[in-house]
């Protein structure tokens, strides 16, 4: 089980037009990061490569479950517009922006991580030392919002233009007596080319299981 916080790394420059609300500003992808959970949960296997008396070089192997989830800070709602754009717009009512207490995109994936593992012995104060990279296929993605008046909730169901592959860099940390520490950074966009949303996720937190 990893569990950590999530982000974008870029920012796409706000668009010029001449549509009020505007369908994308520059500060559409802030987000509320203390609140933007990553969680991962898979199986993990490892292959003996070399070992010696005091340490060991494995091949780490698995299959795991990953969701992002990225709550912006702000009351616009991330769509894909008609015309298949990937757009922000406020929700309206009685001629006035919808205050929002959550707002957020979540997307899962399915990915294989392969990665290189040294291995120190028990008494180290550096268990282990991973380096390596990860593949995953997009499963799915929805918006989810919750008014801060009314409460209403609302879920709506979308690839929003994003890439149905993705891939990147992993690095693991153990450290003896201490929680095992990861990052992740995807080295793929999340969105596709033609969106011009040159946006990277990463993630970083604990390993508890």
């Amino acid at each position: 089980l990893h569990l950590g916080l999530n982000g974008f790394n870029g920012k796409p420059g706000q668009l010029a037009n001449t549509m009020n609300p505007p369908t994308l500003l520059s500060t559409d992808f802030d987000l509320n990061t203390m609140n933007s959970v990553y969680v991962s949960l898979g199986t993990e296997r490892s292959l003996n490569l070399i070992r010696g008396s005091k340490s060991a070089w494995r091949l780490g192997y698995g299959i795991a479950v990953d969701w992002y989830n990225f709550k912006f800070d702000h009351s616009r709602v991330i769509q894909k517009s008609a015309d298949g754009q990937t757009i922000f717009q406020p929700i309206i009512s009685n001629g006035a922006e919808v205050s929002l207490k959550k707002n957020k995109l979540a997307v899962s994936y399915l990915t294989i991580p392969l990665m290189s593992q040294l291995v120190f012995r028990k008494t180290s104060p550096i268990q282990m030392i991973s380096f390596g990279g990860y593949a995953s296929y997009r499963l799915t993605s929805w918006s989810k919002t919750v008014e801060e008046k009314s409460g209403d909730k609302n879920k709506e169901s979308s690839n929003f233009n994003l890439n149905q592959i993705r891939y990147g860099l992993r690095a693991e940390f153990a450290i003896r007596r201490f929680v095992d520490l990861f990052f992740n950074y995807d080295l793929s966009p999340m969105f596709e080319s033609n969106t011009g949303l040159k946006m990277n996720g990463f993630s970083f937190g604990v390993k508890l299981l």
